[in-house]
């Protein structure tokens, strides 16, 4: 089974650099904001979220407290902004948060770090 990402953003031109940057690392699929993400993880629960902060119609910080209203149990959320100074200490208080990193994000940096998660998380759900 492949692992399962999810990358939420309003910007086309970083959730196609993210698909191509994050495709090598498992199955990739994407959402313009976090209401469309709320209803395909209805459909497909990913196994991490890379999610940007600041979108229209449903940010990040939405999307986080829609994970929790709809009951689904906790999914790891590396939160991501373009824009200097999100409030940390409101990005941490949320269930999911796994991390925070600034656009434009690194690539090595993004991909060493969801590496390292799923070696965590893979490492923890075997016998």
């Amino acid at each position: 089974m492949s692992f399962r990402i999810l990358v939420i953003d309003d910007d086309e031109d970083i959730l196609a650099l993210m698909t191509r940057i994050l495709g090598r690392e498992g199955f990739v699929e994407t959402a313009e904001n976090g209401r469309v993400a709320l209803e395909r993880i209805g459909i497909s629960r990913p196994d991490f979220i890379v999610c940007d902060v600041r979108m229209p119609v449903c940010d990040g910080f939405e999307f986080d407290k829609g994970l929790t209203d709809l009951g689904l149990p906790s999914i790891p959320i590396l939160f991501i902004s373009g824009f200097a100074g999100p409030n940390h200490a409101d990005l941490e208080k949320s269930l999911n948060y796994v991390g925070f990193m600034e656009k434009p994000v690194p690539r090595a940096e993004i991909v060493h770090f969801i590496r390292a998660y799923e070696a965590a998380h893979s490492s923890r759900s075997s016998p």
